[in-house]
């Protein structure tokens, strides 16, 4: 997928999609393809899963740190 593909117009058409099928025919419309699976995967992201990953959930549950994991402890 080409970046002139991705036009302001179809970035907001694909944000007010009621449906992962929505999203699939929008970039089929465009000239693009999207897999359903990625389709999915996009609806769910813009829309919110109400789910946290383990990740997210460790993140905002009192002072998650990365510093260990980007330096070198003995």
């Amino acid at each position: 997928m080409t970046s002139e593909k991705l036009t302001q117009e179809f970035i907001k058409k694909v944000s007010m999609a009621k449906s992962p099928e929505e999203i699939v025919a929008l970039a089929k419309e465009n000239g693009m393809e999207f897999s359903e699976e990625k389709a999915k995967a996009l609806f769910a992201h813009l829309n919110g899963s109400g789910e946290l990953s383990d990740d997210d959930l460790s993140a905002v549950a009192g002072g998650y740190n990365r510093w260990w994991e980007w330096n070198d402890l003995p």
